[in-house]
């Protein structure tokens, strides 16, 4: 049977802004405003395309460089192990619904994109940790999020939302959620596998590299 803990709300922040950790930056002093982050709706099938283009151009110039992959077993990239696992979940469930955000740059994810300023995010947003019988985490359900949020208006989450993985993890705590942020932050997509209204779901986003 499925339980919930309260936690504080930067702590939903940190397991999920690594997708899009520039616009909680909104929330501090800037001339920033939401209207200025460029993102448009795009067909998921697209995407699904463009991310294993992308797997493999990393994957093919990491070797080529005979550089060591960034994480991942059996030489994967991070790239691939992302996709690896968005295979997986794709293959568990075969019908799911999906939803795919590109946006036009990375400019804010450039600019904000250290631990400490993670941390301090969408503070009005709160979050339900959802654990087994042995106190296991194996979802995050979203509780409210402000009208101003830009979980809400930019990652496209909605309340009620249950999270159960960030492009494959589940993060269970802050160590580990660190470890997750540090290690997909430089990547250019990413996804939420989602339960909305009973049915699983991906939002998938793109945040291109500069050219």
């Amino acid at each position: 049977m499925v339980s919930g803990f309260e936690k504080v709300a930067w702590v939903f922040g940190v397991l999920v802004i690594l997708l899009v950790v520039a616009v909680v930056t909104l929330l501090k002093p800037s001339r920033i405003v939401l209207s200025q982050i460029e993102h448009k709706r795009v067909e998921p099938e697209e995407m699904e395309n463009d991310l294993a283009e992308y797997a493999r151009a990393v994957e093919n110039r990491t070797r080529s460089a005979g550089e060591p992959p960034k994480s991942g077993p059996a030489g994967q990239t991070t790239a691939s192990l992302v996709y690896s696992n968005y295979q997986d979940i794709k293959k568990r469930y075969p019908n799911i619904l999906q939803e795919a955000y590109s946006f036009a740059d990375r400019k804010l994810l450039e600019k904000y994109s250290t631990w400490g300023e993670v941390v301090q995010l969408v503070k009005k947003d709160t979050a339900v940790f959802l654990v087994d019988e042995d106190e296991k985490v194996v979802a995050i359900r979203i509780e409210s999020l402000s009208e101003d949020s830009p979980l809400r208006s930019l990652v496209k989450l909605q309340e009620g939302d249950i999270i159960y993985s960030i492009c494959g993890f589940l993060p269970s705590n802050l160590e580990e959620s660190e470890k997750l942020f540090n290690g997909l932050k430089d990547e250019e997509y990413f996804y939420l596998e989602v339960e909305r209204e009973g049915r699983r779901m991906l939002l998938l986003y793109h945040l291109p590299h500069s050219k």
